[in-house]
């Protein structure tokens, strides 16, 4: 806060001197926060598979907790976990399909290049 607002005092007094010198601090990267990633696809299906795995963990505890699980049937976690896994898979697809579409990609489906 203290550096921001230094810079913040420094280009409000000196806004001649400030436009003919290079932009330095936080000015230089305000433009970089709305700027769209460069690899659309990569980053869209990273954030599907935490959705995914994220709805596994959510959906494993509330299992536990409601008391599925018995200690002595120790193959009934990892079912449960492929189970789900697959079950989850449209959340994931979901979520990446819709927020590549947000971020304005175009080569989201393969029958419409070309």
């Amino acid at each position: 806060m203290r550096v921001l607002k230094n810079d913040f005092v420094k280009y409000a007094h000196d806004e001649e001197a400030a436009e003919d010198q290079e932009e330095t601090g936080w000015k230089y990267i305000h433009g970089d926060v709305f700027r769209f990633p460069k690899y659309k696809s990569l980053f869209a299906a990273a954030l599907g598979s935490g959705t995914q795995l994220f709805t596994l963990t959510v959906f494993i505890f509330i299992l536990a907790l409601v008391g599925v699980f018995y200690p002595y049937n120790r193959g009934a976690l990892f079912t449960a976990l492929v189970v789900i896994y697959a079950l989850t898979s449209g959340i994931a697809g979901y979520t990446a399909t819709s927020f590549y579409c947000q971020l304005e990609g175009s080569n989201w489906c393969p029958q419409c290049i070309g």
